[in-house]
């Protein structure tokens, strides 16, 4: 679930980790995420960030004044209908990309498509595919990847080197649409936020 710190703009999310021994902020994605130890609670983490806020809306203006401007390949919607028909080409743009890999790669149980602030997509252990709605608006190479990426996690739920092995074998050019993704990812979903 995705917060808003109070007088702000500025949105966060909270995760606990077990590998975590203080409550600790991160800016990822272009939002912050507030990570607590396993036993903290929640309460916590909003008081937590209200205390950071000053730091935090620093951090936040410059992470907007760095961010690499780009052009989307579609404009963004300016209505719920606009925003309807956009997921509903994506789903069949998705759909495209799953038959064209499915004979190598297999296919998901499902697909979703979601606006995520901290992931581009996702595989449950129910092979469900979770796709971020913000790649309707990066290329389609871009896209083309994080399909295939998750559709390798079909063969491998982890990120070894031969799940690595078999995402450039499928996608000899996928280091281009990580750095594209590194490079321009924040600016789309900070865009993603005004929609």
């Amino acid at each position: 679930m995705q917060y808003i710190i109070e007088n702000t703009d500025i949105p966060y999310t909270i995760r606990h980790s077990s590998k975590a021994k203080h409550a600790r902020i991160i800016l990822k994605m272009g939002h912050y995420e507030v990570v607590l130890p396993k036993g903290l609670e929640e309460t916590y983490a909003h008081q937590f960030a209200q205390r950071k806020k000053a730091w935090m809306q620093a951090n936040f203006i410059q992470t907007i004044q760095q961010a690499e401007p780009f052009t989307p390949r579609k404009p963004f919607p300016k209505s719920k209908e606009e925003m309807n028909e956009i997921k509903r080409l994506l789903k069949k743009e998705i759909l495209s990309f799953i038959s064209k890999y499915h004979e190598t790669l297999g296919r998901p149980n499902q697909l979703k498509l979601k606006f995520m602030t901290s992931r581009w997509g996702s595989l449950t252990h129910k092979k469900t595919m979770n796709i971020n709605i913000a790649l309707a608006f990066a290329p389609a190479e871009v896209l083309e990847y994080v399909v295939v990426h998750e559709l390798c996690h079909l063969t491998h739920m982890n990120h070894s080197r031969h799940f690595w092995n078999l995402v450039a074998n499928s996608t000899p050019n996928y280091k281009n649409s990580e750095l594209w993704l590194k490079k321009y990812g924040t600016t789309l979903l900070m865009q993603m936020h005004d929609i």
